[in-house]
């Protein structure tokens, strides 16, 4: 089972040691706070729980169905979860480096298809990532589930804090195996595609994330003619009609970041040559959260706890059209729910945007 550990205190310190009262024995802690004060709750987490694997991420904050951008919310596993925490540094030069760290991590737990979990947090470099750790989970049968922190302060770094330990361009997730239960993952797209003509990407810098020409032609100007929206207005128009890229019959959304004076765009998630694109259109989003739900619902008899991770895009078109506090309660309504604001998830072996992925832990019909 699990304890939530939240706390209403104006003073910080106050307000962390008021969260870890009700934690007894934990066999891991995820505390979820706000940038500023990462370091602070780390400092003093780590001085009371030395021995246990923790992980700390900087996070707009989501607990059942109210948001909190200046708290902790905490989160410990009991003797039901046996669990371990680590880091996979160096995530822009080389990753794969820490690759016999992960399976060594991931055999000490003795993970079992259909209750094991791998929970990871980045700063960025996530197609990198993302095959780094599916090279080691795969072989176990372990699905993926993550987000890619947010710089929701200006120009500091993204870090992430493990073990009592602060990094910088590392990547830190927990593994964790539901002995008493099971944990089944899902994803949910609130958009489709706008039409059904399919554009090639005929030339990209993959690594620069810029998306120069569709179709032989400027990324831009296909984009503007297709949607009729001037070039001008398409970041504006990103929340209404990101790209999608398709994979087998899957969609996997990829949002724009900007748009050179050239005519490219640079985009959230890596394109590649000759990917298949199309552009998106927002569905009836409100329909699309209740089917959700009702997938949830339907998979599981008892929901001990429910983890989410919103697209910070998503989070935003949610307040916009004043639905955001509704799906929350859809989510809570379903079981005890906690939840982070990401700028991109990861999703099995794939990263995208404007997305809504979670972890749900209980027992199945």
């Amino acid at each position: 089972m699990f304890t939530i550990g939240r706390s209403r205190q104006r003073d910080f310190p106050e307000a962390v040691a008021e969260s870890l009262r009700s934690l007894s024995s934990p066999s891991f802690i995820l505390y979820l706070t706000a940038p500023l004060y990462l370091e602070e709750a780390t400092r003093i987490i780590y001085k009371k729980y030395p021995n246990t694997p923790m992980l700390g991420v900087p996070s707009i904050v989501i607990s059942g169905a109210e948001v909190d951008e200046d708290k902790i919310i905490i989160l410990a596993g009991d003797s039901d979860c046996e669990a371990v925490c680590e880091v996979m540094e160096h995530l822009s030069l080389c990753p794969v480096q820490d690759i016999l760290k992960l399976e060594k991590k991931v055999e000490s737990i003795h993970p079992e298809p259909g209750r094991t979990l791998c929970l990871e947090f980045c700063p960025g470099y996530e197609e990198r990532l993302v095959t780094t750790l599916n090279s080691i989970l795969g072989n176990y049968h372990i699905p993926l589930l993550g987000a890619t922190i947010s710089n929701n302060i200006g120009n500091e770094e993204r870090r992430v804090a493990v073990n009592g330990q602060i990094y910088l361009d590392s990547c830190g997730y927990l593994l964790c195996k539901y002995k008493t239960g099971c944990i089944k993952i899902y994803k949910e797209d609130i958009y489709g595609p706008a039409d059904d003509k399919m554009h090639q990407v005929t030339k990209v810098r993959p690594e620069q994330r810029e998306l120069i020409e569709l179709d032989h032609r400027s990324a831009a100007e296909v984009y503007s003619q297709n949607l009729n929206v001037v070039v001008e207005n398409i970041q504006e128009n990103n929340m209404l009609n990101p790209l999608g890229r398709r994979i087998g019959k899957e969609f996997f959304v990829t949002s724009i970041s900007y748009v050179s004076r050239e005519g490219s765009l640079y985009t959230y998630k890596k394109l590649n040559l000759n990917d298949a694109v199309y552009f998106m259109k927002l569905l009836d989003y409100r329909k699309i959260i209740l089917e959700t739900a009702a997938r949830i619902k339907n998979d599981f008899e008892e929901i001990d706890l429910i983890f989410s991770v919103n697209c910070i895009y998503r989070f935003l078109l949610f307040i916009q059209e004043d639905v955001l506090y509704e799906q929350l309660g859809t989510l809570k309504e379903l079981g005890p729910h906690l939840g982070m604001v990401s700028d991109g998830e990861q999703y099995l072996t794939q990263h995208v945007n404007q997305t809504m992925v979670c972890a749900v832990f209980g027992r199945e019909h």
